[in-house]
Order: structure tokens, then sequence, then C-alpha cells
């Protein structure tokens, strides 16, 4: 019985919403917490700092949080848990109870805990490499990268049609 919580958010958000979910939901998962936001990573005490002054100008676009409660992976085993490649994390809940078998399928893929739920992330790491999976993560980069782009030449046309208007010039079309 652990706490998922979180958001995605097209611009940044303040962190500090994901953790008062965390807080609220504390109850469901009272062994641990931990949160991850735009390739950060906090886990129990380290909570306390965020929540602290700096927890209103700190925002992200992206975070989970995961309160936990204990059964398999030890006191290592705290989530969120990040993979390998920079920027993936995992919230999860339940046990996976064939996780030793599935170990042996991470052909030298090294894990940072004994958690079963970490190995999810690392099996996606490792078999979808170059499969649809890392296609979409990628094509969602490059969206990303394009939709910046574009906010930014929007902003440069509205500037120089301030500009124009200062000079006493008007657009239009007919």
């Amino acid at each position: 019985m652990c706490a998922i919580c979180g958001f995605f958010a097209p611009d940044p958000y303040p962190v500090a919403a994901a953790l008062r979910m965390l807080e609220r939901t504390s109850h469901r998962g009272p062994d641990s917490a931990g949160i991850y936001w735009d390739g950060h990573l906090l886990r129990r005490e380290a909570l306390a700092e965020l929540r602290g002054a700096a927890s209103s100008s700190t925002r992200g676009r992206i975070a989970l949080g995961h309160a936990r409660l204990e059964i398999v992976g030890g006191p290592d085993g705290i989530q969120p848990l990040t993979g390998c490649r920079p920027g993936w994390a995992i919230v999860a809940n339940g046990e996976i109870y064939n996780h030793e078998q599935l170990r042996r399928f991470l052909q030298g893929h090294p894990t940072a805990t004994d958690s079963d739920n970490e190995l999810i992330l690392h099996l996606i790491e490792q078999q979808y490499h170059d499969g649809d999976l890392a296609r979409a993560v990628a094509a969602r980069r490059e969206i990303e990268r394009e939709i910046r782009h574009q906010r930014a030449r929007v902003q440069e046309i509205g500037a120089e049609i301030r500009r124009q208007a200062q000079r006493g010039l008007h657009l239009g079309a007919s």
C-alpha cells in the first residue's frame, strides 16, 4: 500500500504542489518517501530541505512522488528510482513476484538497488534501446525543442510589431 503522486505540466509548475500531495498520502507509505522533478531526485530527510523556503520558487514540468510501504528491496528501494539514461525515472506500486528471474535478462545492465520495481525501468531501457519507446521519447523531445523555438519566434515577431507600431507604421492586410 504505497502512494504515488505527481504532475506533468507544459510550463514550469511549483514542485511544492507535488510535496503537498505526497504529505497528504504519507499514511499509505509510512516507511520512506521520495520525489523526482526535472532530473532532480530527493529522498528521505532531503525532502525537508525542499519543503523549506526554496519550495515556493522550485519549479518543474514533471514531478513524481512516492510514499513507500517497504516490502521488497530494503531501505535502498526508496522511490522514485532512476535508470541509466539521464531523465528517466519510475514510480511503481506492487510487487514483481518473478523479479529474481527477470534480473537474469539484464545482460550486464547495472542496477543501483535490490528493488523489484527498479527492474521495470532497466528492462525498458534495455529492451527498447532502439525500439518504439526510445523513438517516442526522442520524438517528444524534438517536439518540445520545436515548441520552444516557435515560442521564441512568436516573441521576436511580437517585439518587431511593437517597434513598428512605435514608429507610426501600421500593419494590415486587405
